[in-house]
Formats: structure tokens, sequence, C-alpha cells
């Protein structure tokens, strides 16, 4: 929460605004934070709001240089306000309209084995994409011995296929929603399952669902943050213990932006117990590479992107990955250590 205040114990000059964060599990706000200089000054700083960007933000403010009373002025952050992403808060996804009755196909595997420590099976069939019961029997089966690993599906889409970038990967996603709904409601909690569509170098609709250990951690590679061969550059980090995206776009619907069908490497996510979708671009093994990616992308019109770091293929916020700086000494550079 933003808002301004004149005390005296926290403000620099007349109103200033300041930052609150609730703490759910203390149930309490945390201290205030002071915005600070440039967007605090000796006059009235008031009526903060942040955009939807999470990099833009616009108040109100009686300082010196105003041409009146009080003039608006925009900030430009340079680190996005993660705040502006929706809660982390329990949401069911809708069921599907599709009614075709089920079809059953053969499981087959992937083309090549699949790593060490994360399991996987896959099914190629054209939408409305139906898994049989075996398929579903066979992943659930796993996900049951292991109750604190987390469920991968990926929907591979033929790059091939033509149409709107944005609107086929949100389209293909809405497809695994029901399968995401089956293992809900046999039992594996929404926040264990991991969704993203994603175009490749094949010609059949390929649905892939992988099981990505989180007990030990010696066990967990093989994880696709990426995937199957892209189209656009196939010598991505598919399975890195360690990997960076670049986030464009956080929606909750799809997102068509005519750049983003000349991007190689898009991919978007959605995790089952929240309700927006991720738009991602490329990946890198270390931070500088990622760093360049964030400009490319930010030279290509996307203002908002930012950087995301995937342990293990799961997507972490800052406060879960201090506990991998040790493993993993690139992530010093992401925190900023």
């Amino acid at each position: 929460m933003y808002f301004s205040t004149n005390d005296s114990r926290i403000s620099i000059g007349g109103l200033d605004v300041v930052r609150a964060i609730y703490l759910p599990e203390a149930a309490r706000w945390s201290a205030l934070e002071n915005m600070g200089l440039p967007v605090n000054s000796a006059g009235d700083d008031a009526f903060f709001t942040l955009s939807k960007d999470g990099f833009t933000g616009f108040f109100s403010s009686s300082r010196k240089d105003a041409f009146g009373e009080r003039d608006v002025y925009v900030a430009y952050f340079t680190r996005y306000r993660k705040e502006m992403e929706w809660p982390d808060v329990a949401f069911t996804p809708p069921q599907s309209a599709v009614t075709t009755p089920p079809q059953e196909t053969t499981p087959t595997k992937p083309n090549e084995a699949p790593p060490s420590g994360a399991w996987s099976i896959s099914f190629l069939q054209p939408p409305p994409i139906i898994p049989a019961d075996a398929w579903r029997a066979e992943v659930l089966s796993v996900l049951q011995k292991h109750p604190n690993d987390h469920l991968v599906l990926s929907y591979y889409l033929p790059a091939d296929a033509g149409g709107k970038v944005g609107t086929r990967l949100y389209d293909a996603l809405v497809l695994l929603q029901p399968i995401s709904q089956q293992f809900i409601n046999s039992g594996i909690a929404p926040h264990r399952i991991f969704m993203r569509a994603l175009p490749y170098a094949g010609h059949q609709h390929q649905v892939q669902a992988t099981i990505a250990p989180a007990e030990n951690a010696s066990e967990r590679s093989g994880v696709p943050v990426v995937g199957l061969s892209s189209p656009g550059s196939p010598s991505l980090p598919a399975n890195e213990s360690l990997c960076y995206k670049i986030q464009i776009v956080s929606v909750q619907k799809a997102y068509t932006n005519a750049q983003l069908d000349s991007e190689n490497d898009v991919m978007l996510e959605k995790a089952a117990h929240l309700p927006y979708y991720r738009y991602t671009l490329g990946a890198a093994r270390s931070f500088s590479e990622a760093a360049k990616w964030q400009k490319q992308a930010q030279r290509n019109g996307f203002s908002g992107a930012y950087i995301v770091p995937y342990v293990y293929g799961e997507r972490l916020e800052k406060e879960r990955l201090q506990q991998f700086e040790t493993l993993f000494p690139d992530l010093r550079n992401y925190l900023g250590r």
C-alpha cells in the first residue's frame, strides 16, 4: 500500500510518499518505508499511483520546480515493482467447455530419454487435447508417491502452424487447464502444478508431464525450463539447474502484440493456483547473459521486461533464492550482493 504522511519521524519535508507491505504470516503491516528522493522532496508529495507495467509511478507534488500549486510528475523505476502482479492467492481454473468424448491414446515417451532426476511422459494428439485415462493415472501415481514434487505440464505447439503467437500460446494453455483441474480434483494441491505453452521444431501437438523432484537437491536435474528444441535458438539451455528468463508481461487474457510475433523463444506460463498468465522470452545460463536478453527486449519495445530466475525448473522469488546462493554463486549477481 502506498500513501502519503507528514509524520516527522519518517517524512523529509511536508507530505512524503511511503510504502507498507502486509505480512499475512504475522497478520500485520510492515514498518513504513519512505520512497526517498527523487519521488519525495521538501514539498508535499501525494497521490502516488503505480502503473500496471510495474516500472512507472505517477504522483502530484508542490516542489519548487512546479508550474502551479501542485503538478503531476512521473517516476521511472529501474527495478520491477513486483507488487503489481496479482497476489499469490488460491485460484481454481475454469472447467473446460470441451465436450468431445475422451479418446484413448497410447502414452509415448519423448524422442530422447528423460534426463536423470526428472520423470517425464508425453502424448501426441491434435486438439482438443484429451489425455488417455492410462496417461493421467500414471502421472497421478508418481505425484502421489512424491508429495513434495511439482508437476510441469508442457504444451508444445508446431512452430509452423501460423497465427498470432500470443493468441496461439494462450489457447494452448486454456486446453491444459482442464487437465490440470483433473489432477486437482484427484487431490493434488494447485500450487504443485505449473503449466506452460511454447513453440517447438516438431510438427505434431505434444503434451508432456514432468515430475520435478523437490526432496533431494542432488537429483533435481532434467527439469524442462525450456524443453524440446525451439525453432529460434535450439542451443538454449533446456534442462539447466539454474536458468534465467525474461518476463515481458503478466496478463489475464491473450497478449496480442505485433512485436511478439517476430520474437524467438516465446513461452507462456501459468501456475495453477494463480489467475494470471506470464509471457517470457529466451533462457540464459548466467545473469550477465540474461541482462543482455533483457536490454534487447527493451529495445524491441518491451519496456517492462525483467529477469526471472528458475532453480530446478521452478520460478523463485528473491526471498527463496537466498537459500541457493552457496550452491549457485551466480545468483548473487541477481540478488545484487
